[in-house]
């Protein structure tokens, strides 16, 4: 048999070949992903094997114990990695033992992101460069996932998933949080919801649903909402609520749908509401998170409505404002004492003004005036003062005339007194003309303190 005819220095060429090889770095296209071992499948470039390798990461640290009974060192570990996609291209080096190790991430399709960025400006862009209006400069970090998330810090911040996003602006001073629906939880169980009105219809349903709108004109629209409701949690689960602020269009908690004030006559400030939808509903609750102690709602026609059927006392401290309130019929229902105290009421009614039953008290300082076309006093009406003195004003016009009526009286009946000669008749005359004396004297002090016509 014949042999194999090798070339001069074979062997040392081709040892010299395996050294140049596996003492370089070479580019290696991913082409299987194991994200639980944390390794890739790499086909290195112009050769058929298939390499293993580790995965390349930014970083990861997991501490020692620090005794045989630390068991919480692993809650210190630390990292930044980022999991290949197939296609992903590698940079693969060699130990002394011949075993690949993937060093980094060989940025073959660099120059091709800005060209596939610019195609898609229309939309947008990709995330990548100027056409998705993001300008990067050294120094700069900027990250995207292949599901859609991206965190940027140059000048400013801004992470980002689909639609959602949070950016820092330092040229602004502001921070902008953008999304369909934002929510805060905070406290125990207090949450601040603002955007699309969305409900988990049963406790066991895995999403919420979203509650459209009953504006005309919105469907299919989502209803939009903010509120604030702050709440105490249970060892149940179920928060107990102590109080809420609601705007736009108010959900009613019970029915998972937007409140309407004819269905939700439950609720007293909707009563007399007339309106299709509220827009206000603030409320403060027992402590159990049962009762309403307190309800004010405003609907959609601004109409305005206030309950607090445990309330003792509602006051408002304006001292130094004017109070007008213009509306078209004012109906006040008191159990006990309704009550006005001011240097000066005035009264102005347009046809009439009617007291009846009870007991009505006005008093002033200064001065009482009630003016209208009609008057009517249903029941026993007093006018008069300690000592006999007229609280109502009389023109002098008014009480001169009745003055020289009673005095005339008084003389007319005193001459008849002197001319009867029966006794009983005399007195009868004496004690008329007295009366009508008295009258006179009467007229004369109220005409002393008489200065505006009744």
């Amino acid at each position: 048999m014949g042999r194999l005819i090798t070339k001069k220095n074979y062997n040392q060429i081709r040892e010299a070949q395996h050294q140049s090889y596996f003492s370089g770095i070479h580019r290696g296209r991913v082409e299987a992903v194991h994200v639980d071992k944390g390794t890739v499948e790499v086909r290195m470039d112009g050769l058929p094997s298939i390499q293993e390798v580790t995965i390349p990461l930014l970083g990861l640290s997991l501490p020692y114990p620090k005794d045989s009974n630390d068991k919480t060192y692993m809650t210190s570990s630390s990292w930044g990695r980022y999991i290949p996609q197939v296609g992903d291209m590698l940079l693969i080096g060699f130990n002394s033992n011949g075993e690949a190790y993937a060093l980094g991430y060989h940025a073959v399709f660099y120059p091709g992101m800005k060209y596939l960025d610019d195609q898609r400006e229309a939309k947008g862009g990709i995330g990548w460069g100027e056409a998705s209006g993001k300008k990067v400069q050294s120094g700069d970090w900027d990250f995207k996932s292949s599901r859609g998330c991206s965190f940027y810090m140059g000048y400013d911040a801004k992470l980002s998933s689909g639609s959602h996003s949070i950016e820092i602006n330092k040229t602004q001073g502001d921070v902008t949080l953008t999304s369909p629906l934002v929510q805060d939880r905070y406290g125990e169980a207090g949450v601040r919801r603002k955007g699309q009105a969305r409900r988990f219809l049963t406790p066991v349903d895995p999403a919420e649903t979203n509650i459209f709108s009953i504006i005309p004109g919105n469907s299919p629209k989502i209803a939009q909402e903010s509120y604030d409701v702050v709440s105490y949690g249970t060892v149940l689960g179920v928060p107990i609520e102590l109080s809420r602020i609601h705007h736009g269009e108010v959900v009613d908690e019970t029915t998972k749908t937007v409140m309407v004030p004819a269905i939700n006559t439950s609720l007293k400030p909707l009563v007399l509401m007339v309106g299709t939808g509220i827009r206000m509903l603030h409320s403060v609750k027992d402590p159990a998170g049962v009762t309403d102690f307190y309800v004010s709602a405003i609907d959609d026609l601004g109409n305005y409505g206030v309950s607090a059927p445990t309330a003792v006392g509602f006051q408002w401290m304006t001292p130094a404002a004017t109070w007008q309130t213009d509306n078209l019929n004012t109906i006040h229902n008191s159990t006990g004492t309704y009550s006005l105290t001011s240097p000066a009421i005035t009264l102005t009614g347009a046809t009439s003004i009617t007291l009846s039953g009870g007991t009505i008290s006005v008093t002033g300082t200064t001065s009482a005036t009630i003016t209208a076309p009609t008057i009517s006093a249903l029941g026993t009406v007093i006018l008069g003062a300690t000592g006999g003195l007229p609280v109502a004003k009389l023109s002098p016009a008014f009480i001169g005339f009745w003055t020289a009526y009673f005095t005339a009286a008084a003389a007319a009946w005193a001459k008849l007194a002197a001319e009867v000669t029966i006794p009983t008749s005399s007195a009868s005359c004496t004690t008329a003309g007295t009366a009508a004396g008295a009258m006179v004297s009467l007229l004369g002090t109220a005409a002393a303190t008489t200065t505006t016509a009744m």
